[in-house]
């Protein structure tokens, strides 16, 4: 009888326990962000580089294989990004049991700047000067610099908080073309503060599988990132960034948040 009496107590036990222990584990589960990346548009008049205004040129077609991890299995390739002139990968996983912060790496991966006017930069002669990634040098350059930095990110809820980050922007200054004679190069520590993020994406804002949404499943965001639009700086230099819009007639691989476009595209290059 107390063989019987131990089994029938100690299994409602175990069951009250398994019940008790459900809830917390899946709280747990919700405060987590997913390697990914942030896709980025650079605000025109407030950009400024070493006291030169700049804007954003989208980069286009984007190798999602870049950088550390490559694109972490996910077999994502080469995507369109629309109105994306920043790239940054988050190399970690952020993971806490509740409302808290976690400190991830970050490296930034696609980064291109056009000078809003022609400009004599450090006297090599009136041009149109451009700031691409050290990470992005070719043959016959010297050899490329990973331009990598941290990010903490602070959950006052399952659903979102605020993050700050510091990256050191290992920068190239090109005459003439993306691709032009580099006359000037650089590490600048490019930092934010107490941004607002969330699990969707603005109106409008480029989106796509496995890049920055949907990186738990199929149309579950509570792993996904969407910071909105901010500023890095760094003493003359200001890099005022936002969620970019789609290109006119951009491929399929760009969708937008919400689908169509609430807000206007912009004409890519090569378009």
């Amino acid at each position: 009888m107390s063989f019987r009496l131990f089994k029938r107590f100690g299994v409602a036990a175990l069951l009250g326990a398994f019940l008790t222990m459900g809830p917390q584990n899946a709280s747990r589960a919700q405060f987590i962000v997913a390697q990914g990346w942030d896709l980025f548009g650079t605000v025109s008049g407030p950009t400024t580089f070493k006291g030169f205004q700049f804007n954003g040129v989208p980069l286009g077609n984007f190798d999602f294989t870049k950088g550390t991890y490559g694109d972490f299995g996910r077999h994502i390739g080469i995507k369109n990004v629309g109105g994306t002139d920043t790239i940054v990968k988050r190399l970690d996983i952020a993971n806490i049991p509740g409302p808290g912060t976690a400190t991830i790496r970050l490296e930034m991966v696609g980064l291109l700047l056009k000078s809003a006017s022609q400009i004599n930069y450090n006297n090599n002669g009136l041009a149109f000067y451009y700031v691409t990634l050290q990470s992005d040098r070719h043959s016959g350059e010297p050899p490329p610099v990973t331009s990598s930095g941290n990010m903490s990110i602070t959950f006052t809820s399952p659903n979102g908080g605020t993050f700050s980050s510091t990256i050191n922007v290992a920068y190239d200054i090109r005459k003439g073309s993306s691709t032009g004679t580099i006359v000037d190069s650089g590490v600048v520590p490019m930092n934010s503060t107490n941004v607002p993020w969330g699990r969707l994406p603005a109106a409008g804002q480029v989106v796509i599988y496995l890049v920055n949404q949907y990186l738990k499943a199929p149309g579950d965001p509570s792993w996904d990132f969407f910071p909105t639009g901010f500023q890095e700086t760094h003493s003359f230099t200001v890099h005022q960034i936002q969620p970019p819009p789609p290109c006119c007639g951009a491929s399929p691989s760009a969708n937008v948040a919400g689908g169509a476009a609430p807000v206007p595209c912009i004409i890519c290059s090569g378009q």
